[in-house]
Parts: structure tokens; C-alpha cells; sequence
């Protein structure tokens, strides 16, 4: 049995999710920093750890494989061209946008996607909208209202 204890962890409170780093005994932001603010969803903190861990986000094998502009892209669905649920590039939701390769910035600057948490869906986009991460453009209670307002919106 190994007697390793995990450096961070994921708190709920009212909602919020944030990540408790145990070697400070606090709670930090997506670069460690002590904070006192909440993270947006569960996954959100989930790929914060994964980051500050070091570590690739998970590749789920259920996931498909869908061909755009000759560049395979995997989600767990694409609707009329919008990635649900997309595989991200490691460090998508962290790094700014001058940091990003150009390959990063050719697939995904200016593609809106969603993401689904608890039958709420959050469309999130690459759009300068902030530095460090995709911008959340909207949610909604159903999928199809989040594909008809990118198709609305970004498609016209």
C-alpha cells in the first residue's frame, strides 16, 4: 500500500469548485497562487490539476475522431461542425494566447465548442475574449439551443 498523499484536491462549496493545494493549506488558482475564488466547473478544476500536476488531460477512448480541414479533431460529438466535449490541447485552459503554437491557434482560434456539465451547456471560445483561456460566450439548459446560437451567431 503506498503512503502517498495527492499535493491537490477538489473542493465544492455553494457550487463553486476550487483546488486545495495541502502543502500550502490553501486554496490556489490555475498557477498555484493562493486565492479565494471558485473555479467554474468540476472539469474546469479537474484540467487545473492536471496542469499544475504536469500532466496531459485524459484521453477518454469513447471518444470519435472527426476530420476538419484535413486535421483530425476528437470530441464526443460534432453537430453541424461544433466539437462537443473536444479533446483540448494540454494547457488550452492556462496558457496565454501569445504562448500558443501557431498550429494551436490555426485549430482552434475563432471555433466555438461546448462543453456539457450536469445538463447545462457552456460554449466556450479561442477569441482573444481573454489572454489566458477560451472565453465562456454562453450556457444553456439544452445542446440544442447551444448549437443553434453558435450556428447563429459565429456561422453567419
Amino acid at each position: 500500500m503506498s503512503n502517498l498523499k495527492a499535493q491537490y484536491s477538489v473542493i465544492e462549496e455553494d457550487g463553486e469548485f476550487f483546488i486545495y493545494d495541502h502543502e500550502q493549506d490553501a486554496t490556489v488558482n490555475r498557477w498555484g497562487d493562493v486565492v479565494d475564488e471558485g473555479l467554474f466547473t468540476m472539469s474546469e478544476a479537474l484540467a487545473t490539476i492536471n496542469f499544475l500536476e504536469g500532466k496531459a488531460p485524459p484521453q477518454d477512448s469513447g471518444l470519435k475522431t472527426f476530420q476538419i480541414d484535413s486535421y483530425d479533431y476528437q470530441a464526443e460529438d460534432c453537430i453541424q461542425g461544433i466539437f462537443i466535449n473536444p479533446v483540448l490541447p494540454e494547457n488550452f485552459w492556462t496558457e496565454p494566447l501569445e504562448e500558443r503554437t501557431e498550429e494551436d491557434m490555426r485549430l482552434w482560434q475563432d471555433l466555438p465548442f461546448i462543453i456539457s456539465d450536469n445538463d447545462f451547456y457552456k460554449i466556450y471560445c479561442l477569441n482573444g475574449g481573454a489572454w489566458d483561456r477560451p472565453s465562456l460566450i454562453g450556457g444553456f439548459d439544452s445542446q440544442d439551443k447551444a448549437v443553434d446560437f453558435i450556428v447563429e451567431t459565429y456561422r453567419k
